[in-house]
């Protein structure tokens, strides 16, 4: 069905927007009154709380100057942002280099049924375009809207994108025993029914794809290291501050410590609470969150990579944690490019039972289980370089994918799409020469790495490069892909 025609003419954000912008601020201000309001034994002046109620004042006026001079609107395949009073700032959103539209829904915004559509078109947060905040149900619309122009089908509103077929399950179980992840049989998610409803966040409310039980995240949380070691911590300076080793000063920060410890906690639970997982035609839909819910769309033309965490603790219960490292896209936030960089890593699924890996690969990097059916174990005399290690260090590589296993306690597996390489190197360090070893790695664009193929076999190592150099030429196109000068390989 077609909906209204697309908001050609200026528009303004909703009314109550200033409300959600300064509502931080506003709290912080209403928290400085309160605690200078407590009785002590200094009494504050009567011009103080006048200076808190002015800075109250102006914040809550900024905000509404700020909304009165922001309007949007579309036109001729652009969403046109303008924003400014004394500087003005015009900004325009190609709908062809539109990559997501993500929702994004704070706990005010919730409970006031607002939204903010946060439009992705690359190049770190610099690429980033937000409309805040929109009512809910303009949101839902405005959001179905862009992503079908994008597409080329036409302004749909009310709906969301269609959700695609889930995909088929592994059928060769060895696949998931080279990765390191073992048997069970896969559960399939359940056929889409015909003409499904729209949830509250505008996606089709039918079973998720993939989903992670809240009592597993709670499981998982307390029994990762970000948990235990804190309160291993903590537990240890209690017993020396209950003995009287430790000074005053120590005993005092203790509580400071635990707070600090038990936001480490919070802010996991509350950013992977409710995690769901789709599969789009636009990419892989993530929606999560507890007091603020996320509503995000990866493309999967921009993952660089994929990283399979297994802490020690977790392999008892079978468990894995997903993340994909996505190209130019700041997923969380944060201000500079730096941060932006710094942001990439998104998790795909924050604990996964096994079988549900293997849905997840499938959906992130097609045919990576097959690759790493042929994963290669490091030769014997790594041992003496990696005594902790050696039973986790392996590789792969098929052509598409190739694959790097390593870690000590926290068995790390990353999968690295070939067409997404920048460049490959061999590196030997001093040991490795004594030991006829050398470590392959796989670097990808921007600041994180790719993956590392650690002590292989000399002559291992220099095959792996030459197989490597031809997968890897159509990802370079004007260079080659050339990894080396053209009269040979690099020497031994």
């Amino acid at each position: 069905m077609i909906g209204p025609a697309l908001p050609t003419a200026w528009r303004r954000l909703h009314p109550l927007s200033p409300l959600l912008r300064f509502a931080r601020a506003a709290v912080l201000l209403a928290v400085l009154v309160a605690t200078q309001s407590v009785p002590s034994r200094r009494p504050v002046s009567g011009g103080v709380h006048l200076l808190d109620l002015l800075i109250l004042v102006l914040a809550v006026a900024g905000g509404v100057v700020s909304w009165l001079v922001t309007r949007w609107r579309i036109e001729g395949g652009d969403v046109w942002i303008e924003t400014g009073l004394v500087r003005r700032r015009s900004r325009r959103v190609p709908l062809s280099r539109l990559q997501a539209v993500d929702l994004v829904q704070p706990l005010l915004g919730r409970v006031l049924g607002l939204a903010a559509l946060r439009l992705r078109t690359g190049g770190g947060r610099s690429g980033d375009a937000l409309l805040a905040y929109l009512g809910h149900g303009e949101a839902v619309a405005l959001r179905s809207q862009l992503l079908a122009l994008r597409s080329g089908v036409g302004p749909l509103a009310g709906a969301a994108s269609p959700v695609t077929d889930a995909p088929a399950p592994v059928a060769d179980r060895p696949w998931v025993e080279a990765l390191g992840l073992s048997v069970g049989a896969p559960q399939p998610p359940a056929p889409p029914a015909s003409g499904p409803p729209v949830d509250s966040t505008g996606v089709p409310a039918r079973p998720s794809v993939l989903a992670v039980p809240t009592g597993r995240l709670l499981l998982a949380t307390a029994v990762s290291g970000t948990s235990l070691t804190p309160v291993a911590i903590c537990v240890l300076l209690a017993l020396a501050a209950g003995s009287g080793v430790l000074p005053r000063s120590l005993v005092v920060s203790l509580p400071v410590f635990a707070l600090a410890a038990a936001s480490g906690v919070w802010r996991r639970v509350n950013g992977d609470f409710g995690f769901t997982l789709w599969s789009v035609p636009e990419g892989l839909v993530v929606r999560s969150g507890l007091l603020q819910t996320t509503l995000e769309t990866i493309p999967r033309g921009r993952i660089q990579s994929v990283r399979l965490l297994e802490p020690l603790a977790w392999r008892l219960f079978g468990w894995c944690r997903v993340d994909v490292k996505v190209a130019g896209s700041a997923m969380k936030g944060g201000e500079g490019q730096g941060a932006a960089e710094a942001r990439v890593v998104r998790s795909l699924m924050p604990v996964a039972r096994r079988e549900e890996v293997e849905t997840a690969l499938e959906l992130a990097a097609p045919g990576a289980l097959r690759a790493g059916a042929e994963l290669r174990p490091a030769p014997r005399r790594a041992r003496i370089k990696a005594p902790l290690s050696y039973h986790f260090l392996a590789a792969a590589d098929d052509g598409t994918y190739v694959i790097g296993r390593v870690g000590r306690l926290r068995r790390a597996t990353t999968i690295v799409p070939l067409a997404k390489a920048q460049s490959v190197r061999l590196v030997q360090g001093p040991v490795q020469r004594r030991l006829g070893l050398v470590t392959v790695a796989v670097d990808v664009p921007g600041r994180f790495k790719g993956t590392v193929l650690r002590d292989r076999d000399l002559a291992d190592g220099l095959q792996t490069l030459e197989r490597l150099r031809p997968a890897s030429q159509p990802g370079r196109p004007g260079t080659g892909g050339a990894l080396w000068p053209a009269e040979g390989p690099p020497p031994a």
